[in-house]
Protein backbone atom coordinates (compact mmCIF):
# COMPACT_ATOMS: atom_id res chain seq x y z
CA UNK A 1 0.00 0.00 0.00
CA UNK A 2 1.02 3.56 0.68
CA UNK A 3 4.33 4.90 2.35
CA UNK A 4 3.86 5.47 5.82
CA UNK A 5 4.65 9.34 5.95
CA UNK A 6 7.29 10.20 9.16
CA UNK A 7 5.99 12.13 11.91
CA UNK A 8 8.36 14.76 13.54
CA UNK A 9 7.86 16.52 16.79
CA UNK A 10 8.00 19.77 17.86
CA UNK A 11 11.63 19.87 19.37
CA UNK A 12 13.37 18.24 16.36
CA UNK A 13 11.71 20.88 14.08
CA UNK A 14 12.65 23.21 16.18
CA UNK A 15 17.00 22.13 15.93
CA UNK A 16 16.52 21.01 12.55
CA UNK A 17 15.72 24.87 11.38
CA UNK A 18 18.45 26.14 14.17
CA UNK A 19 20.69 23.76 12.45
CA UNK A 20 19.60 24.92 9.07
CA UNK A 21 20.08 28.52 9.98
CA UNK A 22 23.58 27.67 11.28
CA UNK A 23 25.27 25.97 7.43
CA UNK A 24 26.25 27.98 4.84
CA UNK A 25 24.46 25.16 2.11
CA UNK A 26 21.45 25.29 -0.21
CA UNK A 27 18.22 24.55 1.71
CA UNK A 28 17.79 21.85 -1.29
CA UNK A 29 21.64 20.16 -0.65
CA UNK A 30 20.32 20.45 3.32
CA UNK A 31 16.54 18.49 2.34
CA UNK A 32 18.94 16.04 0.35
CA UNK A 33 21.78 15.56 3.43
CA UNK A 34 18.42 15.11 6.08
CA UNK A 35 16.60 13.24 4.02
CA UNK A 36 13.47 15.50 4.31
CA UNK A 37 11.02 16.80 1.67
CA UNK A 38 11.95 20.57 1.05
CA UNK A 39 8.96 22.07 0.99
CA UNK A 40 8.66 20.29 4.28
CA UNK A 41 11.69 21.90 5.60
CA UNK A 42 9.85 25.43 3.87
CA UNK A 43 7.39 25.10 6.14
CA UNK A 44 9.54 24.82 9.47
CA UNK A 45 11.23 27.61 8.45
CA UNK A 46 8.37 29.41 8.53
CA UNK A 47 7.12 28.53 11.90
CA UNK A 48 10.34 28.14 13.79
CA UNK A 49 12.86 30.71 12.34
CA UNK A 50 14.73 32.30 14.57
CA UNK A 51 16.40 35.32 13.66
CA UNK A 52 18.87 35.42 16.40
CA UNK A 53 20.38 32.16 15.01
CA UNK A 54 21.18 33.31 11.68
CA UNK A 55 24.85 34.76 10.76
CA UNK A 56 25.40 38.21 9.27
CA UNK A 57 24.44 38.18 6.10
CA UNK A 58 27.63 38.29 3.24
CA UNK A 59 26.60 39.63 -0.03
CA UNK A 60 27.04 36.21 -1.15
CA UNK A 61 24.56 34.82 1.05
CA UNK A 62 21.55 38.05 0.17
CA UNK A 63 22.46 37.09 -3.83
CA UNK A 64 21.65 32.90 -2.76
CA UNK A 65 18.57 34.23 -1.28
CA UNK A 66 17.43 36.54 -3.89
CA UNK A 67 18.15 33.81 -6.25
CA UNK A 68 15.90 31.42 -4.37
CA UNK A 69 13.01 33.55 -3.78
CA UNK A 70 13.08 34.29 -7.83
CA UNK A 71 13.12 30.96 -8.47
CA UNK A 72 10.41 30.29 -5.89
CA UNK A 73 8.40 32.80 -8.30
CA UNK A 74 8.94 31.16 -11.35
CA UNK A 75 7.88 27.72 -9.68
CA UNK A 76 5.17 29.16 -8.41
CA UNK A 77 4.09 31.10 -11.88
CA UNK A 78 5.29 27.81 -13.89
CA UNK A 79 2.31 25.77 -11.51
CA UNK A 80 -0.25 27.99 -11.95
CA UNK A 81 0.24 28.26 -15.87
CA UNK A 82 0.54 24.44 -16.34
CA UNK A 83 -2.90 23.89 -13.84
CA UNK A 84 -4.82 26.72 -15.62
CA UNK A 85 -3.82 26.87 -19.36
CA UNK A 86 -1.91 23.71 -20.40
CA UNK A 87 -3.64 20.91 -18.41
CA UNK A 88 -6.94 22.52 -19.05
CA UNK A 89 -7.13 22.54 -22.70
CA UNK A 90 -6.75 20.15 -25.19
CA UNK A 91 -3.08 19.43 -26.75
CA UNK A 92 -1.95 21.83 -28.87
CA UNK A 93 -1.09 21.00 -32.27
CA UNK A 94 1.36 23.28 -33.37
CA UNK A 95 3.93 25.87 -31.31
CA UNK A 96 2.40 28.67 -32.76
CA UNK A 97 -1.08 27.65 -30.86
CA UNK A 98 0.82 26.98 -27.66
CA UNK A 99 2.52 30.35 -27.83
CA UNK A 100 -0.73 31.97 -28.84
CA UNK A 101 -2.97 30.70 -26.31
CA UNK A 102 0.11 31.69 -23.60
CA UNK A 103 0.11 34.94 -24.82
CA UNK A 104 -3.77 35.32 -24.60
CA UNK A 105 -3.28 33.75 -21.27
CA UNK A 106 -1.15 36.01 -19.70
CA UNK A 107 -2.34 39.32 -21.55
CA UNK A 108 -5.88 38.86 -20.91
CA UNK A 109 -6.53 36.81 -18.30
CA UNK A 110 -3.96 36.83 -16.12
CA UNK A 111 -2.64 40.43 -15.92
CA UNK A 112 -6.07 41.46 -16.33
CA UNK A 113 -8.65 39.38 -14.46
CA UNK A 114 -6.56 37.20 -12.43
CA UNK A 115 -7.02 37.78 -8.60
CA UNK A 116 -3.62 37.27 -6.88
CA UNK A 117 -3.70 37.09 -3.06
CA UNK A 118 -0.51 38.72 -2.51
CA UNK A 119 -1.66 41.80 -4.34
CA UNK A 120 -4.56 42.35 -1.86
CA UNK A 121 -6.72 40.08 -4.27
CA UNK A 122 -6.79 42.28 -6.94
CA UNK A 123 -5.89 41.53 -10.78
CA UNK A 124 -1.66 42.99 -11.63
CA UNK A 125 -3.57 45.49 -13.95
CA UNK A 126 -5.77 47.08 -11.15
CA UNK A 127 -2.77 46.80 -8.52
CA UNK A 128 -1.03 48.52 -10.73
CA UNK A 129 -4.06 50.99 -11.57
CA UNK A 130 -4.38 51.57 -8.04
CA UNK A 131 -0.78 52.38 -7.16
CA UNK A 132 -0.29 55.38 -9.77
CA UNK A 133 -3.03 56.40 -8.47
CA UNK A 134 -1.78 56.81 -5.42
CA UNK A 135 1.64 57.75 -6.66
CA UNK A 136 -0.06 60.73 -8.38
CA UNK A 137 -2.44 62.27 -5.45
Amino acid sequence: MGEQRQRYNEEFKRQTVKFIQEQTKTLGELAEELGIPKSTLHQWMGQYRELKNEPAASIDRVRDLEAEIKDACIDSWHSILKKELIYCNPKFKTREQAYNATFQYIEFYYNRKRMHSALGYLSPARFAEQFNRKVAA
